[in-house]
């Protein structure tokens, strides 16, 4: 398979200032602190950074809930240590896949900057609390004819927010149909199956799902918790 990269202003409503901050940052340095490619920039937010060490154990202490038994934990329990942030609405079956490079880029760039000597742990803010029903209960797979699926649950819009929302009846069958002949279909199919069951919150089959693909390598923070 060929791979190529689209720069963010060939896609459609990229907006001006986004374009520059990536491309062109001197055009709105003014609004920022820190270039965002400068390996300076990193080591002077973290100076920047004041965190009570009462606000660091109230946090760590919340974080173990979803958490239990990560040594992630300690580590950032230690003064000084850094969070990388990243998150995602509470999608089907994982959501897009940009979801899971998200949080492995968290995990890379954490990995980095505790190697520059910049201790951090990458967490993953599962973005429970959205109400848009409509833009996560769905997903698109590829089948082995190269065509493009759409997978959805039902459910109408409401005021709930979508994590706490109880999961229908989810599209497995057909999730495992489309990914039939695939070399590692199966193994797929088990992990989202695995998490993703009638009547569980739809915030927790996400979270799990992500456990699974992760193995403890990046803390899950729920803010309905």
């Amino acid at each position: 398979m060929q791979a190529a990269c689209v720069r963010l202003p060939q896609l459609p409503n990229t907006s001006r200032l986004l374009a520059d901050y990536l491309y062109d940052f001197g055009r709105v340095a003014p609004f920022y602190a820190h270039p965002p490619y400068a390996s300076a920039s990193w080591e002077a937010a973290a100076r920047a950074a004041d965190y009570p060490g009462e606000r660091r154990a109230a946090l760590v202490a919340a974080l173990a809930v979803l958490n239990a038994g990560n040594p992630l934990l300690a580590e950032l329990a230690r003064p000084g240590t850094l969070a990388v942030v990243t998150g995602q609405q509470a999608g089907l079956f994982g959501g897009p896949a940009y979801t899971l490079y998200k949080a492995l880029t968290a995990v890379k760039l954490a990995r980095r900057l505790s190697e520059q000597g910049l201790p951090a742990v990458p967490v993953f803010w599962l973005a429970t609390e959205d109400h848009d029903f409509a833009e996560v209960n769905h997903c698109r797979v590829f089948d082995v004819e190269h065509r493009a699926l759409r997978l959805s649950i039902e459910g109408e819009a409401s005021n709930q927010p979508v994590g706490a929302r109880p999961l229908p009846a989810p599209p497995v069958d057909a999730l495992r149909r489309a990914l039939d002949g695939f070399p590692f279909g199966g193994e797929v199919v088990s992990l989202v199956s695995g998490a993703y069951r009638t009547g569980r919150p739809i915030g927790e089959a996400f979270a799990d799902l992500l456990a699974r693909l992760l193995g403890g390598r990046i803390l899950l923070l729920d803010p309905l918790e």
